[in-house]
């Protein structure tokens, strides 16, 4: 594949490394994987439905994606959730 979108969805995985396991399998050289999730507030309680993107960065790096490209507010609106944004490619 050339890219792969996970939005939304990160949170949810029970195994993630698993998960990067197959995306890297299944992407060609120079291939992009894009995330996009929520963030936990630093004034609410930790949810389940909310995941740091130092630790998906984290994650990525450890699986061998080369970071492009990180945005900690991507959608950022006052009374809303705070999403974030990364680009990873495959070497």
């Amino acid at each position: 594949m050339d890219a792969v979108l996970i939005c939304n969805s990160y949170h949810e995985f029970s195994d993630p490394e698993l998960i990067l396991d197959h995306v890297l399998r299944s992407l060609r050289p120079g291939g992009r994987l894009v995330v996009v999730d929520r963030a936990p507030r630093a004034t609410e309680a930790q949810h389940t439905h909310e995941v740091p993107l130092t630790a998906v960065d984290s994650q990525l790096r450890n699986k061998g994606f080369a970071i492009l490209s990180k945005d900690d507010s991507f959608i950022d609106r006052p009374g809303d959730d705070l999403w974030w944004l990364v680009t990873a490619r495959k070497p």
